[in-house]
């Protein structure tokens, strides 16, 4: 039966520790409306894949509590005191997480997104100290009840849940796009042109191709370091061809562009898609496992007018070979 209760006290844990990742979800995705046909499916979904991942370690954490323990030990169905050390797991991973995530993607996010997570970040980090200090407080060295450590452990708690969404917002539907229409004469085009050839390497660094030149591989890179200029340019994530291209493309970081990642991650029976998946924390694994779906970008998701298209208005022709995201061909 000890045992039974503290698996219980391991399924809260998990539980809670899935509500926290799905508002990570949300955090990167402010688009998404809280409605509950978006929330329902992305909570079941984040529990299934992290929640019975957090319950076994929090069970697992429990056992070895318990073997550990020079005094009995047997929490209630629900042990405040099991929990508040539990939440300051949760509350703090998912709280970094958010640091982290926010830190990697703030090319990819709007500014006022960036400010609001910031926010929700700070608001769940808050709310892990205070858990801390209510553990330390009122549930160690022996003690084992209090009401005001209750009272504190479930304020606490409804801050950490509450607060994160009210930096985020409600989240809206982003407005229908539409395109420019070019109307303008286009320019004549100068008598003497020079031809400018802009070539893509996916993942070609120019560390990697200066250190091949010397080598005596790639002779036509060789030569083309030679007779012109070279500099590093910083990269973009997630470091996907779509995004880091489509930025190259139109000259814009990500937000403005439409083309935060390789595809829109749909989850089963949502209604609203996602445009990013959390960094540092295997989120793929749910591509793989079938639990979101991935649908590709293609030409019309561009909402930022490209190289080629700017140079077509001026009446100078541009072609492109390959060049991710141009299909089908735009007018």
């Amino acid at each position: 039966m000890r045992f039974l209760r503290m698996f219980s006290n391991a399924v809260i844990a998990g539980g809670l520790g899935a509500v926290y990742l799905a508002m990570l979800f949300l955090q990167l995705n402010p688009e998404v409306p809280l409605y509950p046909v978006n929330l329902a499916p992305l909570i079941v979904t984040v529990g299934l894949s992290y929640g019975v991942h957090l319950v076994a370690f929090f069970y697992v954490v429990t056992v070895i509590r318990l073997i550990l323990s020079s005094e009995f030990f047997s929490p209630g169905w629900v042990s405040l005191r099991v929990q508040s050390w539990l939440l300051v797991a949760d509350a703090g991973g998912v709280a970094a997480l958010m640091w982290l995530n926010l830190a990697s993607y703030a090319p990819m996010l709007r500014h006022d997104t960036s400010r609001r997570m910031a926010a929700g970040a700070a608001a769940l980090t808050v709310c892990a100290l205070a858990f801390l200090s209510v553990a330390l407080a009122h549930y160690s060295f022996g003690r084992r009840k209090g009401r005001v450590g209750g009272s504190l452990v479930a304020l606490a708690l409804v801050a950490s849940l509450v607060l994160p969404l009210a930096a985020r917002g409600p989240g809206a539907s982003p407005p229908l796009f539409s395109r420019r229409l070019e109307v303008d004469q286009p320019l004549r085009p100068p008598r003497q042109t020079t031809r400018v050839v802009l070539i893509l390497v996916d993942g070609g660094s120019l560390d990697f191709v200066s250190m091949a030149t010397l080598q005596g591989k790639l002779p036509n890179f060789g030569r083309i370091l030679d007779s012109g200029a070279a500099m590093h340019l910083a990269t973009i994530r997630p470091t996907q061809p779509g995004p880091v291209w489509t930025a190259v493309a139109t000259g814009k970081l990500p937000w403005k562009t439409g083309v935060r990642s390789a595809a829109r991650y749909r989850i089963p029976a949502a209604h609203d898609a996602l445009d990013l998946l959390p960094d540092n924390l295997f989120a793929q694994g749910l591509l793989s496992f079938g639990l979101i779906r991935a649908t590709e970008h293609s030409s019309a998701s561009l909402q930022a007018r490209t190289l080629w298209s700017i140079l077509g208005s001026a009446g100078l022709s541009a072609g492109i070979v390959n060049w991710p995201l141009t299909s089908p061909a735009q007018p």
